[in-house]
């Protein structure tokens, strides 16, 4: 007996000493490894054609732009990364005439990694033509470039985009011979881009992963050898790509050709270090809620955001629960750079000339009831267009206190809708007394649009019990995503819901919203048109953030309260937990090129996987 007890605990000892069985990975080593989720496969990861969320959270750590946002700034602010100083901006004659030029000189020492064009070696440094040959694809229309938009005030580009165009798209090699006219170099590393007036929001441009360089050598050499540029072009960034599986994973390795090329302090305990302070970031395909929620719980993903389904699990109130603290597992959280809220119709005959009526709508919904039945934590009350961390945006850096930062901004609001007076006083002075219709003798009834959503229908209560409280109806039509959207772009609605989420962290992003002259177009969709609202508007365009520009920012904000052409709803909190042995994360609304700021503790990982998990199974 005592034999056979002997020979079992023999044969299980090398169990209990080995990984557990369930590590999807096979094992854990001593590398600096980050293990992240992956929602989906990244649409293309050519950096001009890139649109969608996960493409760029890809492209954004594998290559380096002219400038990135600062890690740690709040309000947001533009600092260099590839260029070696922030970009000078003066007058020169060009061609017999004054012009307005923007330039930046590229920082040397930075090289691409490994790749099929340098025959798998780290590649040479990246120049200012590779920046400029960007530019020039960025104006190629047959490739629906994400950033054209940006760029197209620069002289002569529309022209050579256009002359790109009269080409054949099978041109290959030579498809982007020639040069824009206000686009050249200066000294041996310096661009120069010409335009014929101040444009403060280039610099976007050159702070998006739309911009990043690539050799037109290594262009020419992908086509001579068919290769697609949808599956990559060689990395400037902090990481490549290394390996790369279709619905399974994407792993990315430290860059060595980004050795030496980027120091900064990412806490004061540590001082200054050289980036990126991981060695692998590998990133697994996972599109079920419980699947990645479990791998969480057994310490295999280090950090994940935390949605409605789980919020009450992890969350009491902004704090996590006494069960995720006993494994000093940590959460943070950040507004994102989005604003919700309802956007009236301002060619509609009935709320379109009257503000009155448009004050009783705003003034009848409680956002903050909205949050707290609908969002919960995950959302903040707008006190403005501009959401937290953007200039002319509620100062904001430490999302626990989001709400009492919020209160005065909220109540200002309130006071320019005003509230104060009651609803019933407001459709009174709208015309309405009693919330009847005069020309008709029935109740006010007004419609709202929509697009068809999940849970959408408790919603929708809300915003009619709330209405048929305050004295009128609310009649909510909801559409397929197609219709709705036709809708919209050929007004034909008296009230919206609307959202929109910054394409680059500028207040100007929102405003143009607003801009009378962008009634004709697809951006203001509420045909606002406010004389002083526009003087302002083009004056923010010719201003560098600080005090006076703010100060403008503040009055437009003012006037649009006043307005009311769109009511103000909700900014979204993303909240995110991770494991202690990633070392905290400050959370970034622009979640552009942030992996390199990330560090790890290899050995405090395999100890909690090994305490979590049994060897078939396991989490907490």
């Amino acid at each position: 007996m005592i034999l056979r007890v002997c020979v079992v605990v023999a044969l299980l000892l090398p169990l209990f000493c080995r990984e557990p069985l369930n590590n999807p990975y096979g094992s854990l080593n001593d590398r600096a490894v980050h293990y992240l989720p992956l929602s989906d496969d990244p649409k293309t990861l050519d950096p001009v054609r890139a649109t969608d969320v996960v493409s760029f959270s890809i492209i954004s750590n594998t290559h380096s732009t002219a400038y990135e946002y600062d890690y740690h700034a709040r309000p947001l602010r533009l600092v260099p990364l590839l260029a070696s100083e922030m970009p000078e901006e003066k007058t020169v004659l060009f061609e017999g005439r004054p012009v307005h030029a923007f330039r930046f000189r590229v920082k040397k020492g930075l090289r691409y990694a490994p790749d099929f064009c340098f025959d798998g070696k780290t590649g040479p440094e990246v120049t200012p033509d590779d920046v400029i040959f960007t530019i020039k694809r960025t104006a190629d229309r047959s490739l629906s470039p994400y950033a054209y938009p940006l760029l197209e005030r620069i002289i002569g580009f529309n022209e050579y985009a256009d002359e790109l165009e009269k080409r054949s798209v099978d041109k290959g090699e030579d498809r982007y011979k020639g040069d824009i006219r206000g686009v050249s170099r200066f000294d041996d590393d310096g661009i120069q881009i010409l335009l014929e007036k101040p444009d403060l929001q280039l610099i976007y441009f050159f702070a998006i992963p739309s911009s990043a360089p690539m050799s037109e050598a290594c262009y020419r050499r992908m086509v001579a050898a068919g290769r697609s540029i949808e599956e990559g072009i060689p990395a400037s960034g902090a990481f490549y790509i290394k390996d790369r599986r279709l619905q399974s994973h994407i792993v990315l390795e430290k860059n060595p050709g980004y050795a030496g090329f980027q120091r900064y302090t990412v806490s004061p305990e540590r001082g200054e270090q050289e980036l990126p302070l991981l060695d692998e970031v590998r990133l697994t395909e996972v599109k079920s809620g419980p699947t990645l929620w479990r791998l969480f719980l057994q310490g295999y993903m280090d950090r994940i955001s935390v949605g409605q389904d789980t919020f009450d699990q992890v969350f009491d109130g902004h704090d996590v629960t006494e069960r995720f603290q006993k494994q000093d597992i940590y959460s943070d959280s950040d507004s994102e750079l989005v604003t919700y809220g309802l956007l009236f119709n301002l060619q509609d005959p009935v709320v379109g000339p009257n503000v009155w009526l448009r004050r009783a709508v705003a003034c009848s919904f409680n956002i903050e009831d909205l949050i707290a039945r609908f969002y919960r934590n995950r959302a903040v009350p707008a006190a403005g267009l501009i959401p937290p961390g953007m200039e002319g945006g509620t100062e904001n850096t430490n999302m626990n206190g989001s709400a009492s930062v919020n209160a005065d901004g909220i109540a200002e609001q309130r006071r320019a809708y005003q509230c104060a007076e009651g609803v019933p006083t407001l459709l009174a002075r709208a015309g309405y007394p009693g919330g009847v219709d005069p020309a008709t003798g029935n109740r006010l009834t007004l419609r709202m649009v929509d697009i068809a959503r999940a849970g959408g229908t408790a919603i929708y209560r809300f915003y009619t019990e709330s209405a048929e409280a305050n004295g009128w109806t609310l009649k909510i039509d909801v559409y397929d995503t197609p219709t709705y959207f036709e809708k919209r772009m050929k007004k034909e609605f008296q009230i919206t819901t609307w959202a929109w989420g910054a394409d680059y962290a500028d207040p100007q992003n929102f405003y143009q919203l607003f801009y009378g002259p962008n009634r004709s177009g697809t951006l203001n969709e509420s045909s606002y048109d406010n004389p002083e609202f526009n003087v302002l508007y083009l004056e923010i365009l010719a201003m560098h953030p600080g005090p006076e520009r703010r100060n403008r920012l503040r009055r437009m904000d003012a006037i649009l309260k006043r307005d009311v052409p769109l009511m103000l709803s909700h900014h979204p909190v993303l909240y995110s937990i991770s494991w202690p042995y990633l070392d905290p994360v400050v959370p970034h609304p622009v979640n552009f090129n942030q992996l390199k700021y990330r560090s790890v503790r290899p050995k405090l990982r395999s100890e909690k996987v090994k305490a979590l998990n049994s060897i078939f199974g396991g989490g907490f």
